[in-house]
């Protein structure tokens, strides 16, 4: 049986071009996030750490994201840990934040801040509130007792 304006080769020629295109890796879509910038400051409070990855820059892919149960950190602090920036770059761009981070508190540890009236410390983190199906900044208190579904995201 043939068709139309295809020989056997040719159709052959297709099917081949179709596995092909089903077994070759294709290039993940990732987006560059900029590390290096100056962190968000909030009146009251002061940046003691900054961390910044070698190159300044994470290669975000929603889909491939390397998380670290807070509890695991030595002295809560990892030097592959994204900073503030980063939360910065997902609330601008929460289409972005997959669904199952939903039941996650995500603490941006990279940037630690001091309050300047009791120098406590603190970081940025990253919640979801159900009942208004909302992705919301929040900051949390570095003494705090962790729980495992407290997480960081590591370069």
């Amino acid at each position: 049986m043939t068709h139309v304006g295809f020989s056997t080769a040719n159709k052959q020629f297709g099917i081949y071009f179709y596995f092909l295109n089903l077994f070759v890796p294709r290039k993940t879509k990732y987006y560059l996030v900029n590390l290096k910038a100056e962190p968000y400051y909030q009146e009251g409070y002061s940046v003691v750490k900054n961390t910044i990855p070698d190159n300044g820059f994470y290669k975000f892919n929603p889909k491939r994201v390397k998380f670290i149960n807070i509890i695991l950190l030595k002295n809560f602090y990892s030097p592959r840990a994204v900073n503030g920036n980063f939360l910065d770059f997902l609330l601008n761009h929460k289409y972005l934040i997959p669904s199952k981070w939903q039941n996650k508190n995500i603490l941006f540890t990279g940037t630690v801040y001091q309050k300047n009236d009791d120098k406590t410390l603190w970081v940025r983190c990253l919640g979801y509130e159900k009942a208004k199906n909302r992705w919301y900044p929040g900051w949390i208190w570095i003494t705090k007792k962790f729980n495992s579904s407290d997480l960081t995201i590591l370069v």
